[in-house]
């Protein structure tokens, strides 16, 4: 009798592992999968940083544009983004 209980309760911790190895085989593939589209999306895309207190758009494309941004313009910019609470 415990025979037959130890039996069943061993089958039902394979189908649970094969569950979990299922899962995880999935997983691994959307994150591969994921990972190579943001690599073939890398450099085609353009972000458009425009703080309520700025009117004025500018692109950030790479660090030698970082240094053509004028220093007031970056100034109101940091303190935009430090004044935002990102835990609300």
């Amino acid at each position: 009798m415990k025979l037959d209980w130890l039996r069943a309760d061993i089958a039902s911790a394979r189908r649970a592992s094969a569950l979990l190895v299922l899962l995880l085989a999935c997983s691994m593939l959307a994150n591969v999968t994921l990972a190579a589209f943001a690599m073939h999306m890398a450099g085609r895309e353009r972000v458009v940083v425009v703080p309520p207190s700025i009117n004025k758009t500018f692109w950030v494309e790479s660090e030698r544009h970082f240094a053509e941004i004028r220093p007031p313009c970056l100034r109101r910019l940091l303190r935009h983004l430090s004044s935002v609470d990102y835990f609300a």
